[in-house]
């Protein structure tokens, strides 16, 4: 999907914001490619529609600081702060990852 994302907002030097266009994953893509990824468990470094993709699967430490016993399995595609996206299995390995979108920067049509 094409869509317009706001890059720069107005500041001292300028009084416009720089909205450029940006092509947009469909997300049943973006969640079809985690849950392949996810079913690997192997990390995983790539692209998809021209935007980073990173894969890591869950590790049975905790991350420091965290409450879950465990670091969970992470699914990141995007660039901030433009747009972004990330499936985290926090629940559990078998249950569905809660999904998170950062789209503050696009512009809503």
């Amino acid at each position: 999907m094409i869509a317009k994302a706001i890059v720069r907002q107005p500041n001292e030097i300028y009084d416009q914001p720089l909205v450029v266009p940006v092509c947009l994953p469909d997300l049943a893509e973006v969640r079809s490619l985690a849950e392949r990824l996810h079913q690997k468990g192997e990390e995983y470094r790539g692209e998809l529609g021209g935007w980073p993709v990173h894969y890591c699967p869950m590790h049975r430490e905790a991350l420091p600081g965290s409450n879950l016993p465990f670091t969970p399995a992470t699914f990141m595609i995007g660039a901030f702060p433009v747009w972004a996206m990330s499936l985290d299995w926090e629940n559990g390995q078998d249950v569905d990852p809660l999904i998170w979108i950062w789209d503050d920067n696009i512009v809503k049509q």
